[in-house]
């Protein structure tokens, strides 16, 4: 039977194990997988749409906006926590480049709004931080929105993204920043603050 015949079947194990085997039998970059995978990426099943990710992670080439717009969907099923997890890892590896694809950013920035869940906003802010290159204006303007957050979550994520983005030698913005995050009433942006400091001083 067609393994791509597999992926239309009404039993999601069956759909999952066909796109483990699709990517195990074609070649980085076969455009009728990566299609498929994209399509899987919307199926019902949560734990076809994590095989699906990890598919695209494998063969979709650098820079394929459909396989990145799928990541980035992704993040919005916030019911799933691995899913959410999957797809933000997926990203820089789905990016046009390891640092500095600013429309996958700016997609990124998109989704925190004010009503984006807390697990969808915080996996995008952690991938915000690993595409973006230290110093990057868009990015910390977004994160510098996101401490102002009703979410203790997303103000952890916020912290902890702003260490990153940070140039080395441009700190004393980002430490007034985190002594703020030490007032918060959140024990977990307090921990955030101390750890994104700590980080910040190391040499």
């Amino acid at each position: 039977e067609d393994v791509h015949a597999r992926l239309s079947d009404s039993d999601p194990l069956v759909r999952q194990t066909a796109l483990q085997m699709l990517g195990q039998l074609v070649e980085v970059g076969d455009a009728a997988a990566v299609a498929a995978s994209i399509a899987a990426a919307r199926d019902d099943s949560a734990n076809v749409r994590i095989q699906a990710l990890e598919v695209l992670t494998d063969l979709a080439e650098r820079g394929n906006e459909l396989a990145i717009g799928a990541a980035i969907r992704c993040l919005s099923y916030y019911e799933n926590e691995r899913l959410v997890k999957t797809a933000q890892l997926a990203l820089p590896k789905l990016a046009a480049q390891e640092k500095g694809d600013s429309e996958t950013i700016r997609k990124l920035i998109e989704l925190l709004g004010e009503r984006t869940h807390f697990r969808t906003a915080v996996a995008a802010l952690g991938a915000v931080a690993q595409l973006a290159e230290e110093g990057d204006q868009q990015a910390l303007t977004a994160v510098d929105v996101q401490l102002e957050s009703r979410s203790d979550m997303i103000r952890a994520a916020a912290m902890r993204a702003l260490v990153v983005l940070t140039p080395r030698g441009d700190t004393d913005g980002a430490f007034a920043c985190l002594s703020e995050g030490l007032g918060d009433p959140s024990m977990e942006v307090q921990r955030a603050a101390v750890q994104a400091m700590a980080e910040m001083a190391s040499p």
